[in-house]
């Protein structure tokens, strides 16, 4: 009987040592993020995400975005066909801003969970 596996990739899949730039290296293959997964045990994954808003720098520029668990991404699970699955959200973010002009970039103050793959 084969095995069949289901992964489910929360946020972006991984979870970031958030890379440097190298003006050195334009045009180089992309550096991928490191792979944090979570892996079912017994036919049961509990795992927290803990989402709140992080600062990138980069030469050129300074910017906000979310992160999972403190770093950018979320970790990738991995469950077996029939496994039960709790998951926890913890939004931190900040509550929306509904003043001002709505036609520009708002603080990153939403998030939903969603999946990605379901390979089976």
């Amino acid at each position: 009987m084969q095995s069949l596996a289901v992964v489910l990739i929360c946020a972006l899949g991984a979870k970031a040592e958030i890379p440097t730039w190298d003006a050195s290296c334009v045009g180089c293959p992309l550096k991928s993020l490191a792979d944090h997964k979570v892996e079912s045990a017994d036919g049961f994954l509990a795992t927290t995400l803990t989402v709140d808003v992080i600062t990138l720098k980069t030469p050129n520029t300074t910017f906000k975005t979310r992160a999972y668990n403190g770093a950018l991404g979320g970790p990738r699970l991995v469950l077996q066909a029939g496994d039960r699955v709790e998951l926890t959200l913890v939004n931190n973010l900040e509550d929306r801003d509904n003043t001002g002009e709505w036609n520009q970039p708002r603080k990153p103050n939403t998030t939903n969970l969603h999946l990605h793959g379901m390979h089976i």
